[in-house]
């Protein structure tokens, strides 16, 4: 994350460094998109829709995500982390970024042989899921490229 004058600024917020090395909201979008180097998690045990529904529209007549990590943030809710080297924030906001991402992770995916975010594969590698696990749920969508990928994974 960097840091400029005590304030570490993140892919979806600028964060100030507070007292015992918390984190504190300071604005919605960093300055320049060289800066997006960090994301927010929530450990939140409520549901994000309760909060939902307690927000007011912006001045934009939106819900923006902004105030539900503000409302996580208040609650002691949310953690700050630099996201790890060959990590990539996709921001669908508009149509034109919507697009971007879609040609991002094609490319990722022609060039690596890989699919991005199969969370069968994740919950596979993990344990989570047995091989006739994996076997079942790629048989069952193997008309789709995606069925084919995940039984690919077995061989």
């Amino acid at each position: 994350m960097r840091h400029r004058h005590g304030v570490a600024v993140s892919a979806r917020g600028v964060f100030q460094k507070g007292g015992d090395a918390d984190m504190q909201f300071a604005s919605g979008f960093p300055a320049r998109r060289a800066e997006f180097r960090a994301a927010f998690r929530s450990r939140a045990h409520e549901s994000v829709v309760a909060i939902a529904r307690e927000l007011k529209p912006s001045s934009r007549g939106e819900y923006e995500i902004t105030d539900v990590n503000k409302a996580y943030l208040r609650k002691g809710r949310l953690r700050v982390e630099v996201l790890p080297r060959g990590t990539a924030w996709l921001d669908t906001g508009t149509f034109d970024s919507l697009l971007d991402a879609s040609d991002f992770v094609r490319t990722i995916e022609s060039r690596q042989g890989t699919k991005v975010g199969a969370p069968e594969e994740a919950a596979w590698r993990r344990g989570f899921l047995s091989d006739g696990d994996l076997r079942a749920r790629g048989e069952s969508l193997a008309k789709s490229g995606y069925g084919t990928y995940l039984l690919g994974l077995l061989d």
